[in-house]
């Protein structure tokens, strides 16, 4: 069910978003820090990439690969950015979050989470 409810979608507007660092104390993501902040999805019909808009840029995404978690009843998905970054995003419609994992340049893991008001 899941999967088509993602794959019917194609614009998604945020109103949030999260950053949470990896503690390796307490070996969660827990050093967290968020601020209010409107953003919009742009998604292909094939989900093979979609835009990231926010006031401040706009980025590309590049699906390379994905990977359906049965554990998590979630679909993982592998992109490169426009810039060459690589991150993988999960868009879970029952949250309504959209997290994406990644590392920033000090090599620092982190999940960023959008917070979503609007599925399209």
């Amino acid at each position: 069910m899941f999967t088509s409810l993602c794959y019917s979608q194609s614009h998604v507007e945020t109103y949030y978003r999260e950053y949470c660092f990896y503690n390796d104390d307490s070996q969660e993501f827990d050093d967290c820090n968020g601020y209010e902040e409107i953003s919009t999805f742009d998604i292909a019909d094939d989900w093979s990439y979609w835009v990231h808009t926010t006031p401040k840029m706009q980025s590309t995404y590049y699906v390379i690969d994905t990977k359906y978690m049965e554990e998590y009843g979630l679909t993982f998905y592998y992109v490169e950015s426009d810039v060459g970054n690589n991150y993988i995003y999960v868009f879970d419609i029952l949250k309504d979050e959209i997290r994406i994992f990644g590392k920033n340049k000090e090599g620092e893991e982190y999940i960023l989470t959008f917070y979503v008001n609007k599925w399209e």
